[in-house]
């Protein structure tokens, strides 16, 4: 099984050699089969097309098929899925229930900052990082936003 390293991700906007520009099958090789595929858009109805392997996700254009955006998105209070497929991630104790002020404590022990932070609305925060990777919290405009989505891509 291979080891997938989320600090990494962050800092670089790749999952070992995965990066944006990766082909569906170089992801194939690495994460096997998806667990589940789902168009994006409105009621899922609209294109591109996810790739989801537990809380990991591609997405891919709907003509060129060229990698879109890859991502994390737990949707329970629990630590990433650490088993992808046929890959292992890494997770450094990030998890969707973290908030903001220890998920910057902990990417400060790897030597990453955001870059820039933006407001929106009174959901949330997102922190980005020079990499291009954005980290997503819901919750209040303060530090008890929780994490919701790592991706890089749109």
């Amino acid at each position: 099984m291979r080891s997938i390293d989320l600090i990494e991700f962050i800092k670089e906007a790749r999952l070992g050699h995965i990066t944006l520009s990766s082909s569906k099958d170089e992801i194939k090789k690495v994460f096997g089969q998806p667990k589940h595929i789902a168009k994006w858009g409105e009621g899922g109805k609209l294109d591109p097309v996810a790739w989801v392997y537990n809380d990991l996700y591609f997405g891919f254009h709907h003509e060129t098929g060229e990698t879109e955006c890859i991502g994390f998105q737990s949707k329970s209070n629990k630590k990433v899925e650490p088993n992808i497929g046929k890959a292992n991630i890494e997770c450094h104790g990030l998890r969707n229930s973290i908030e903001v002020d220890e998920f910057e404590r902990i990417m400060s022990g790897f030597d990453i900052f955001p870059k820039d932070r933006m407001l929106w609305d009174y959901y949330g925060c997102i922190l980005i990082f020079s990499s291009g990777v954005e980290a997503s919290f819901q919750g209040q405009l303060d530090k008890s936003a929780l994490l919701w989505d790592i991706s890089v891509g749109h």
